[in-house]
């Protein structure tokens, strides 16, 4: 996801705003994600309780969803990307993918140095907001075992859409109410409704 989060970025310096800060974990290994937090006491170490924090990954774009994730690499010979969007369907032919459960991500977070004083995370995913038949939503859960960990006075967003991080034109109401496209570009979120790009706070949800 890091060239997702660098599209992000490049995206608020073209418009003149002073682009999020990208925080990643410098190695690659498991081990060598561990000596890295031994060393800096993690990626996450100088966030201010009042920022915000968002964790690019892939989604489903549907509810029920155990994981999110997010592609190692990919397998051009077979144009294989992994987990397709977050599920559990991989095979010895697809890319590695990294997946986590809401779980898995609260310990993450924690193990990456975050203050359990932070006030907002925000799962910037495909669907990390939609509530399923069988369980809560992605970001729901995530809330769930952030507080169970002693993250007390957050406040966990997810989106209802497939969201995007590159900035494109976005559909919108006119002066007269019609629906046109904007004349300077936004991130967003996809409406299948509108067929367009809509605000990506729009389709957000917070627990």
């Amino acid at each position: 996801m890091l060239e997702e989060a660098r599209t992000w970025t490049s995206g608020q310096t073209e418009k003149g705003k002073v682009p999020y800060k990208i925080l990643r974990n410098s190695s690659d290994s498991g081990l060598g994600k561990a000596m890295s937090r031994l060393s800096s006491g993690g990626c996450l170490k100088e966030v201010s309780p009042n920022s915000k924090v968002y964790i690019l990954a892939h989604g489903s774009g549907y509810g029920d969803t155990e994981y999110i994730g997010a592609d190692r690499s990919y397998d051009f010979e077979n144009n294989a990307i992994g987990a397709s969007y977050g599920d559990q369907n991989n095979d010895a032919r697809e890319a590695e993918w990294k997946k986590y459960t809401p779980r898995e991500m609260a310990l993450l977070l924690k193990r990456e140095g975050l203050t359990r004083r932070i006030r907002q995370v925000n799962v910037y995913a495909c669907g990390s907001g939609i509530e399923g038949r069988e369980m809560p939503s992605w970001a729901a859960r995530l809330k769930s075992e952030m507080n169970a960990l002693g993250y007390n006075d957050v406040l966990v967003g997810g989106y209802t859409a497939d969201v995007k991080t590159s900035y494109v034109a976005r559909y919108i109401h006119d002066l007269t109410g019609a629906d046109v496209w904007s004349d300077s570009t936004h991130k967003g979120a996809y409406d299948a409704e509108s067929m367009g790009s809509v605000r990506a706070s729009s389709t957000k949800v917070v627990y």
